[in-house]
Formats: C-alpha cells, structure tokens, sequence
C-alpha cells in the first residue's frame, strides 16, 4: 500500500510538472549537404534548456517554460561558414508538445549574402579561366589551441594558360584575396568552377617579424560553395634574426678595387630584398655578396604524424614512400602499411604518398603540436602501366630537322635529349627530369613546391622579367630560361612547371649552357641556363 501510494503521488507530480512546462521536438537539416545535421546543439534561448541532436538530426527538449521562445542551433558547420541559426519567436504555452524543423541557409544564401557587396570582373577581363559563381567559405584555426585567428591573409592563387601558334604561351596568374575576422571566418568570391588552385594563408596578427610561416593546400573548386577549415602554426617570438630578415636590406657598393678586379675573382652579384620585389630594372652597380638561399627550405615543428597506407582492397602497402610536403622528414612504410613522420611543421599540410603500381595520392592533413595526428590513406587507383610508345620514326625525325633540333645537336653545343633519353628517367614530375643534371638543382619552397635553379649566372627571381618588371619575385638565384615550342616561357611562381608540362608530354629537349646559346634560336637569355622543351604535339607524335 505505501509502495503505491508513493507511485501515485510521483505520478501525480509528474503530472502537474508537465501541465506547467511545453516540450519541444523536432528536427535539423543540414541544407549544405542535404542531410540531417548530427551532434548539434539545440538551445532554448534565456534559459538552461537544451538538446543534441542524434544522427537523424533529431532532439528533445523537455520543461521549456511557457511563453514565447526562440530556439538557436550551434554546430562547428556553422561556426565554419560564419553564420547563425535561430528561430523566429514561439509560443509554448503550458503542456504543450511542439514540433519544428529548423534548417541551415543553403549554398545559394549564403553565397549571396557573402559576396553581396563585392563587384565581379567584366568586360574583357571577364574569361572562364578568371571570373566566376564559385565562393570560397572558410576558418582559419590556431593549430594548437584550435581558436580562431584573426588577421589571417588568404588567398586563392590559380595560372591561366593560353597558347596559339601565331601569338605563343602567355599565362596570367589569377589572386583572390581575403582577411579573416574575430572570428577566423574569411570569404572569396567569384571563383571560376573550372580551375586548380592554391589556398595559401598566413598570418598577421603579431607583426613581419612575429609571422609563422605560410600554409597552403590545393583546393579545386567544383561546386557553388566550397567549405574549407585550415589550421595556422602558432606564432614565433622576434628574434634578432627574424628582425633583421625582415629589415630592408641596403645595398652597399663594392670598393672599386672590386670593380676592377677580374671577372674570375669577382663574386656574383647577389639582389637585395628591395631588388627582389622591385618594379624597375635591376642595378648594375656591384653590391657586397649575401649568402644565397639555400636548396631546401624546410619548415620544422614538434608536430607528429602517424598512419597506414592501404590498397583498394584495403590491404597494407608496404615500400609506399611518404612525405609532408615542404618538412624534412620522410618515410618509407612497413609491412603493415605504417610509418611515422616526426618534427613536422604544424598547420593545415599536403600528405604525398607515392608507391610502385600506383598513381600518387595527396592530401590535406592537420598537424598540431599538442598530439600525434593518425591517418589512413588510401590509393584510389593504379598506376596506368608504361607501355612501348608507338612513335613513326621518319615523321618524328622530320619534325626535329624542321624545328632546327638535329642542326643544333651536330653542333657540339648543349645537351640533346630525344624520346628515348626521356623515357628513361621515368619522370614523375617536370623537375625531376633535371634532379641529377650539372649545373642545375631543385630547389623546394616552404610548401613544398618545386622549381629549377642554375649553380652559376645571371642572379634573377622567378616572376621578375629581363627588364625587371616583377609581379612576386621569389626563389632568387642564378637564372634559368625556358623557351616552350619556340617560344619564350616566363616562370611566374615555384611549382609552376610541374603543373603546366608534363614529362610525358615532352618529346624533345635541349640545355645550353650561358655561353653555349645558339644566336639562331628564339627566345633564349645568354645570362641563364636554357632549357628548349618541344612537345610531342608540336613534333607531331
């Protein structure tokens, strides 16, 4: 009897509880991706009542106080493309069970609302390959405290290429440019859907000096909204060095018993860091030598990455080769499929796995001091097998008397390398064709990205002209000059070329030395090291 008697009084509260309180149910949809959102947190607004929802998108919430309510939804998705959800004002009244859905703004609203007030290109600058409805919707993180950053500089950096036969190559280097807020969101607007670019960011928030380095990661816009989280490396305490490699360099002229001196006896010039970047034309004046840069730029770290490396059927691949982009430290996996990568940079980098039978893998990975990252990759698909080319060997030969190239390699000067001599490297990319060459060396930047640099010359930077008239001005050292099919080819940024030639796209290729260029081939710079590629579709093959 006394057990019952307790029932009957619980029931009876609970009862009377519920006639003074609404509940609310319902559910959320994730109108970016046309899903249910799961583990968003769904709050009664001015109240400790609140809910998560499930991996239906559903929730509950019980003992809303009667009255009108608003409802909000927090999730990362929303914090990563900068906007809220929330209610219009409800009436719950005592002992009520509502229910709702709730929906985030779809790709098209929040598209508008981002670039609204941002003007596209028109006229004759407006091209498929330089304007467009793509919008890049992204957050910037500290890689290890995962707060947002402010101040971030991010850019959207992607090449045009054009060629014809009467008017040559011309590539045009597109940049779209945004800053973060306080709250680490950025937008970049009017993105073509049809290109291959860099998303580089680096920040601002402590001054040049204080700066950590820049990241960056391919991003190939496909779809009208394109939702991006990167993580930026903490920031560096000034130093003296960081200081003084910040400082304008001066440049001081040489005693003029340098001038005199012979040319053997006379270092190379090297460019300031004004020079570098500089719109006009290079001094001749001689300037006291400064150390040139090094071939490997690497950026270090406490960070850590472990995984495995699988096969389409998901078994281990072993022997896969391994690297962090623009980091030191490489690894080949084991039986199992696992390797480990210490004291890399931490920050949002680009994972390269390469294997025997497979087509190279990359992607995004996200490295942070405060614990190892674990990552499985997958390759996607097999190497296409490297099958005997089917050339016609008298048009093949025809072709390079037309072009001047057998003329040339009779004439003791250079280097000449036909099909077969490039076939034999088994080139993955550009660059590599020239890894082991005398007198040039690959040079990597802070991302990892490629270009050739000569051992001796003309000191230049890539993106800067002959007459000096530069856009970046980066990788400075003795130059080398590329004439593309007869015509000249002006580098604009590192990794450039690997994008735009491919090895087996090349069908010839001659190198001449400052002194070796012939007065009767276009397009080449006797104060560099040339590089002559014809391709196969010029030559025909």
């Amino acid at each position: 009897m006394l057990a019952g008697a307790g029932t009957a009084r619980a029931q009876d509260s609970s009862a009377a509880h519920a006639s003074r309180f609404a509940r609310i149910s319902g559910i959320v949809i994730d109108s970016l991706h046309e899903t249910p959102l799961a583990n968003a947190d769904v709050v009664v607004d001015g109240t400790n009542r609140s809910a998560r929802t499930d991996a239906s998108g559903d929730f509950r919430i019980d003992s809303v106080p009667a009255g009108a309510v608003r409802i909000g939804v927090f999730h990362p998705l929303l914090d990563s493309v900068g906007v809220s959800v929330a209610s219009p004002p409800i009436i719950a009244r005592a002992g009520d069970s509502l229910l709702i859905t709730l929906a985030t703004p779809s790709s098209a609203t929040i598209a508008t609302r981002a670039c609204q007030n941002v003007p596209s290109e028109t006229g004759a600058l407006a091209t498929a390959q330089s304007t467009g409805p793509g919008v890049i919707v992204g957050r910037i993180l500290d890689a290890d405290t995962d707060e947002p950053v402010r101040n971030v500089q991010v850019s959207f950096i992607w090449m045009q290429f054009d060629a014809s036969k009467k008017t040559g190559f011309h590539q045009y280097r597109h940049v779209r440019l945004a800053t973060t807020g306080a709250s680490g969101v950025f937008h970049i607007c009017h993105v073509p859907l049809s290109v291959d670019g860099s998303l580089e960011a680096i920040r601002r928030d402590g001054g040049a000096a204080a700066a950590a380095e820049p990241i960056d990661r391919t991003l190939s816009p496909r779809v009208l909204l394109s939702l991006v989280t990167m993580h930026v490396p903490p920031l560096v305490e000034p130093t003296i060095a960081s200081l003084a490699a910040t400082a304008v360099v001066t440049e001081v002229p040489a005693p003029e018993s340098a001038v005199a001196a012979p040319a053997a006896a006379s270092p190379a010039p090297v460019p300031s860091a004004r020079a570098a970047g500089s719109s006009t034309a290079p001094s001749k004046t001689p300037v006291t030598p400064v150390a040139s840069p090094p071939a490997h730029r690497y950026a270090t770290g406490s960070a850590v990455l472990t995984g495995h490396v699988l096969n389409m059927q998901g078994a281990p691949v072993g022997q896969a080769s391994v690297f962090v982009k623009g980091a030191a430290d490489s690894a080949l996996t084991d039986a199992t499929g696992t390797f480990t990568l210490h004291n890399l940079p931490s920050g949002t980098r680009s994972l390269v796995v390469r294997s025997v039978g497979f087509e190279p893998t990359e992607r995004a990975v996200e490295l942070t001091s405060r614990a190892p990252t674990n990552i499985v990759v997958s390759f996607t698909a097999r190497a296409i097998p490297a099958l005997a080319p089917v050339v016609v060997t008298a048009r093949y030969d025809e072709s390079l008397r037309k072009v001047g190239f057998e003329a040339r390699s009779h004439s003791g000067m250079g280097t000449f390398w036909t099909l077969p001599d490039i076939e034999k490297q088994k080139a993955y990319e550009f660059h590599d064709l020239f890894g082991t060459f005398p007198g040039l060396k690959v040079d990597y930047n802070e991302q990892g990205q490629a270009s050739l640099m000569a051992a001796r010359g003309e000191y230049a930077c890539i993106g800067q002209n002959p007459q000096g008239q530069s856009t970046v001005g980066s990788n400075c050292g003795p130059c080398v000059a590329y004439v593309i099919d007869g015509h000249p080819y002006l580098e604009m940024q590192e990794g450039e070329l690997d994008e735009y030639v491919r090895p087996g796209d090349v069908g010839a290729i001659e190198i001449y030395q400052e002194s070796q260029v012939p007065h009767s081939l276009a397009g080449t710079r006797t104060d560099c090291i040339n590089i002559v590629i014809w391709t196969k579709g010029r030559l025909g093959v």
